[in-house]
């Protein structure tokens, strides 16, 4: 498990950033090949700041 903080782009709800614990499920090579890509599971966050990532996903259009 590790600490993550995830910089906003901009302030929404408030914030600038998201603290919470996380779990890397996967890691790979990335395209530049001294670069490393990683997906994490983040775990027992905080209503707020779900909501805050749902509101990032939706605005960025992150799953498209």
């Amino acid at each position: 498990m590790v600490t993550l903080r995830i910089e906003l782009p901009e302030l929404i709800f408030g914030k600038a950033h998201i603290d919470c614990d996380a779990k890397c499920m996967w890691c790979r090579p990335g395209i530049n090949k001294k670069l490393f890509e990683a997906g994490f599971q983040l775990l027992e966050m905080e209503e707020m700041d779900i909501q805050t990532i749902v509101a990032l996903i939706t605005k960025y259009r992150v799953l498209d």
